[in-house]
């Protein structure tokens, strides 16, 4: 069973961009694309409740929507199916992903709060925290008009232990068949200490996200006061054209709109950003110290 992708998309140019980039992934990988259509919700007035539409301007919406869905399809490098959307995204994506089983998800990000970022917080975010499904974002402007594979990717590493999980690992090693030169990045507070960056790199292969067979990487630590700033900054002065980032289980997807690094990164990026889910790592206990033979 080839490894599938499942590109969220509003049809927007931003959104197109991010197909275009999944499918030159894919094509790598040897994966196929299944396009996932957002829909805006239904309009609701306080007054009047739901408002509904004219028969004949959704007859036409809908033709409308499955000739340009076609229209990308065909411009993609990549096999494509287009998955209805049906029964609204919540279901459907849950329905996408119990029955694809996808590698990774692709959506396109806005400059401003667009529709595809209030769909994605309103309905896609319950799925994706029970998945914890790898998600690549990426810019809607920036990007070269021929986007090719990463050759220079920088890895965002806090010093914190972690682990990634199963689905990470794969998409990570997928990375790996890139084979791309690697940075490992870590963002300093402006008069706090700096990190040993070996250890940082031990970190990052100890967590899954540097495989034994990466026999090198460099490393890159900047003082910034704003963390997210900082991985931005970072991914100028190295060259990047992919960041990395390990998302934790107490941060995952539900803080990417609001306060954490990831949402300081998110709107400010030049390049995509891959959020690879870590699984819980039992914090380290205390060695027990041993007496007469026995461990106490």
């Amino acid at each position: 069973m080839k490894p599938t992708f499942v590109v969220l998309t509003d049809l927007s140019p931003g959104a197109a961009r991010a197909a275009h980039v999944a499918a030159l992934l894919a094509a790598a990988a040897g994966a196929e694309l299944v396009l996932l259509h957002l829909e805006a919700e239904p309009v609701v007035e306080p007054e009047f409740g739901l408002l509904p539409l004219p028969a004949h301007y959704l007859d036409q919406q809908q033709r409308d929507t499955v000739a340009a869905l076609a229209a990308l399809a065909r411009s993609l490098a990549a096999p494509v199916r287009v998955q209805p959307n049906r029964g609204g995204l919540h279901d459907t994506l849950q329905l996408v992903i119990r029955r694809q089983m996808p590698l990774l998800l692709v959506l396109g990000l806005a400059p401003e709060h667009a529709l595809i970022d209030q769909l994605l917080y309103s309905y896609a975010l319950p799925v994706l925290r029970a998945t914890h499904l790898p998600l690549l974002l990426v810019p809607a402007a920036g990007l070269p008009e021929e986007a090719q594979l990463p050759r220079q990717v920088a890895l965002a590493i806090d010093g914190e232990r972690f682990q990634l999980s199963a689905a990470s690992c794969r998409v990570a090693a997928l990375v790996e068949s890139w084979q791309a030169e690697y940075t490992v990045v870590h963002v300093a507070p402006p008069d706090g200490p700096t990190l040993n960056m070996h250890d940082v790199v031990t970190t990052a292969h100890d967590g899954g996200l540097l495989s034994a067979r990466v026999i090198s990487s460099s490393t890159y630590q900047l003082r910034h006061a704003v963390c997210g700033a900082g991985l931005v900054q970072a991914v100028v002065d190295t060259q990047a054209d992919l960041l990395v980032l390990v998302a934790r289980p107490r941060s995952f997807l539900d803080e990417l709109f609001h306060r954490s690094a990831t949402a300081e990164v998110l709107p400010r990026s030049p390049v995509p950003v891959l959020l690879l889910p870590a699984a819980a790592v039992a914090a380290p206990t205390a060695a027990r110290q041993a007496a007469d033979g026995l461990l106490y």
